[in-house]
């Protein structure tokens, strides 16, 4: 038997990959389970998937964000760390496991070079990407 659990102590993580799609559709239903559950995560349609994404998924996911938003700009330090923390929020929700992928995403990221674009960053990104799934 389910119980119900307040909206402000939902999961609401999201699939990896959901702000890719279209503005409808189910995978953009979030997680309505428990704030900090230890399961898979579960949308409304008993959809799941795993509660922490693979290292190389989140790399990857980061370097599609990149080239799509701006690949000509300035990379930054400033958005090299402000894009861990929202990629591991959309990935884990507002829960411990969110700073741990945070962490650990710092920790894998490269420095930012001078004038390096966002597209070059991307595909030093994916290339780790690969030696992580090797």
């Amino acid at each position: 038997m389910s119980k119900t659990v307040p909206p402000a102590q939902l999961c609401g993580a999201r699939r990896p990959g959901w702000e890719n799609g279209p503005a409808i559709g189910i995978n953009r239903i979030p997680c309505i389970l428990a704030a900090g559950h230890d399961d898979d995560h579960r949308n409304a349609f008993g959809q799941t998937w795993p509660a922490a994404a693979p290292l190389a998924a989140a790399l990857l996911q980061l370097a599609d964000k990149l080239d799509r938003r701006r690949p000509r700009a300035v990379m930054s330090e400033a958005l090299r760390r402000a894009q861990a923390l929202v990629l591991a929020e959309e990935l884990h929700g507002p829960t411990p496991a969110a700073e741990a992928a945070e962490e650990e995403l710092l920790a894998t990221l490269p420095s930012v070079r001078e004038r390096q674009t966002r597209s070059q960053y991307a595909a030093i990104l994916r290339q780790i990407a690969q030696g992580v799934t090797q």
